[in-house]
């Protein structure tokens, strides 16, 4: 992952821990200047982290169990046997700067 992929409020995690938190200026500032310091690896996207995003799951074609998750903006993102590996998007900040490419509004976790 290069770190100028990087936004203020992507999710990343460690490479050691696998702690997953969300960035910051300051964090991100650090990031920048320092690449090689820093042990982060993008988070993959899967189902989990969709439906954490407020996504809603529908069956599209029951006989190809064809998935796609739609967003409260329409956004949709189509999953194959519900693991979820959109082209060119199978990370959870590539998800992030996309959305946020398409409607101008950040994606965060929902709370219930």
């Amino acid at each position: 992952m290069k770190a100028t992929e990087l936004r203020i409020g992507n999710y990343v995690r460690t490479t050691v821990t696998h702690t997953e938190f969300k960035t910051n200026i300051d964090e991100l500032t650090v990031i920048l200047s320092e690449p090689k310091d820093h042990q982060l690896e993008p988070i993959p996207l899967t189902e989990e982290w969709l439906l954490k995003f407020g996504f809603e799951r529908n069956v599209l074609n029951a006989k190809h169990n064809d998935i796609i998750y739609y967003s409260e903006n329409n956004i949709g993102v189509k999953g194959i046997l519900g693991m979820v590996k959109p082209s060119k998007c199978i990370y959870v900040h590539q998800l992030q700067n996309l959305y946020f490419a398409l409607t101008g509004e950040e994606l965060t976790i929902k709370t219930k």
